[in-house]
């Protein structure tokens, strides 16, 4: 089993919040994940104002349904909370294609080069 890690930060100034995710997760460190993408989501959610998201998932494991349905809900969520949209960097097609499924909520775009994934987010 891969083990399941997260970072997150804020740019406030440009209105992203960036996070590096890896591994297999369980629903636990998902929700441990979603708090604190919520948390730190503050300086806008408070002030009702939308922002982006760049994900790296270069090292992130295709996840099982359960899981899946989760990250579904996650991004639901987002989307209701003033995501306009998220970028995600990865390398597995496998990952991609979960990503955009269960990210139809929102406007989501997966990348294999960071600098294109930046220069659409920030677009």
């Amino acid at each position: 089993m891969l083990a399941p890690s997260f970072t997150i930060e804020v740019d406030e100034p440009r209105g992203e919040l960036h996070f590096v995710a890896s591994g297999r997760w369980d629903r636990q460190k998902l929700a441990d994940f979603s708090w604190e993408l919520l948390r730190l989501s503050q300086p806008f959610t408070c002030h009702k104002r939308s922002f982006r998201v760049f994900g790296d998932l270069r090292d992130y494991a295709v996840q099982d349904r359960k899981i899946a349905k989760f990250m579904r809900e996650s991004f639901e969520a987002s989307a209701a909370l003033g995501v306009e949209r998220m970028a995600v960097l990865c390398t597995s097609e496998l990952v991609a294609m979960q990503l955009k499924r269960e990210g139809q909520a929102m406007n989501l775009k997966t990348f294999h080069h960071r600098q294109d994934a930046l220069e659409w987010l920030r677009s």
